[in-house]
């Protein structure tokens, strides 16, 4: 493989994982908000809305079309960019296996702003059930990166999982 193939499909790896994790994570609001609030957009419309507002300089109220088209854009573009970042550390982590601990424990730690953004929903008014949604989202975004990453490349958790007791 070339190098220029190779970069192509570093990054065609990155996009589908991110895109898959956007989707299923879209799909968990549209089944929590349908089954909850009996409004499969809320989530989404609610969060395109303050995203547009910024956007349209708080220029009127932005439509439900409007408010859905930021949220995708912003919601998509999030999750590619996170999927970069985690299967960039794993692919490196094949020449420096000790790198994976780190990214675990880096990963752990960026779910603590997640903490603050959905106490700036619920204070908001958007109800304690945005508490759910957000936490249950992130894991489920997380989750699917992971197992695209683990798809990627078994052999790299398996060695890490082999030598964890190694002292050297």
């Amino acid at each position: 493989m070339t190098a220029g193939s190779r970069t192509h499909f570093v990054w065609r790896e990155r996009l589908i994982a991110g895109v898959a994790a956007a989707t299923l994570v879209l799909c968990w609001f549209l089944l929590f908000d349908g089954l909850t609030a009996g409004t499969p957009w809320l989530t989404a419309q609610r969060i395109g809305a303050a995203g547009a507002r910024v956007v349209i300089n708080g220029r009127g109220s932005p439509t439900l079309t409007t408010s859905l088209a930021v949220f995708s854009v912003f919601h998509y573009a999030g999750w590619i960019a996170i999927s970069g970042l985690v299967l960039g550390v794993v692919h490196r982590a094949r020449k420096q296996p000790t790198l994976l601990l780190a990214a675990l424990l880096l990963t752990v730690m960026a779910y603590v702003p997640l903490v603050g953004v959905s106490t700036m929903f619920v204070a908001m008014g958007w109800g304690s059930g945005m508490w759910v949604r957000v936490m249950v989202a992130a894991l489920i975004g997380g989750m699917t990166v992971a197992a695209q990453a683990y798809r990627a490349h078994p052999g790299l958790v398996r060695h890490e999982f082999a030598h964890i007791d190694d002292d050297g």
